[in-house]
């Protein structure tokens, strides 16, 4: 754990001391604030939580885009994979340098919080469930972009992949309809039938924004954070997996 930290710790500086990060949160900062300022009627957070979790789709990548790509780019992936920092651990501090990154942009929106109690009466429930569900998300978006960067040694080819990765499992929950459309096509077939509802059922709980919805609601459901944990792990496991190949 401590060569994790080690790792955790030279990332966190190198991504705050990026211009990167800077103009990120200008940019977060700016925009949410324009927004939420033109469109907000009522003294809630459900409206900024709903901003914030479509603008982490456009700005993680961002953040993970120099995570493994950088490395492999200015060849110190080399002395990354002989020194005795195991996958696991390189993997774990570069997935916890962006989170720091990201929870700090999502701090950044406590002011609309402060701005809502001193103006109104908020319900603070869904609010501390509604940032609960934005770090989950963040921690999503995080473990996806990361593996992608470890597939490239290009940082745009890394956003982009995974901001279209991000994308599909956004826009994936739209096929369910046409998948349950053409299960009650297969009225005389009782096999394809059960094909196309347990397909329907996959591209139900596959959609990685539509299971942060019931946080913002302020609704902690198990299965919703069961499905972001497993996310998580899986991507960070791929990404493990990913570097040992490049060991051998």
């Amino acid at each position: 754990m401590s060569n994790a930290y080690y790792i955790f710790k030279k990332d966190v500086k190198s991504l705050f001391m990026s211009p990167l990060a800077y103009v990120v949160m200008a940019v977060f900062f700016c925009v949410s604030s324009f927004l939420l300022v033109a469109g907000m009627e009522e003294a809630s957070m459900r409206g900024a939580f709903g901003l914030i979790a479509t603008m982490l789709i456009f700005i993680m990548p961002f953040l993970t885009m120099r995570s493994f790509a950088e490395e492999f780019a200015s060849g110190t992936d080399e002395l990354l994979m002989t020194s005795p920092v195991t996958s696991g651990q390189l993997v774990a501090g570069k997935f916890m340098a962006v989170m720091a990154l990201a929870g700090a942009i999502i701090a950044l929106s406590g002011q609309y919080a402060l701005i809502i109690g001193i103006y109104g009466d908020p319900d603070w429930g869904p609010a501390l469930t509604g940032y609960a569900g934005l770090l989950l998300l963040s921690g999503a978006l995080a473990s996806l972009g990361v593996y992608c960067s470890s597939l490239t040694r290009s940082q745009p080819a890394a956003a982009v992949s995974a901001f279209g990765l991000a994308l599909l499992l956004i826009v994936i929950r739209a096929a369910q309809s046409a998948v349950d459309a053409l299960a009650a096509s297969f009225t005389g077939s009782a096999a394809a039938e059960a094909v196309a509802k347990a397909l329907s059922s996959v591209l139900e709980t596959a959609g990685v924004l539509d299971h942060y919805f019931d946080f913002e609601k302020g609704v902690i459901d198990s299965t919703h954070v069961v499905y972001y944990v497993a996310f998580i792990l899986l991507f960070l496991f791929f990404t493990a997996r990913r570097l040992d190949s490049k060991r051998f």
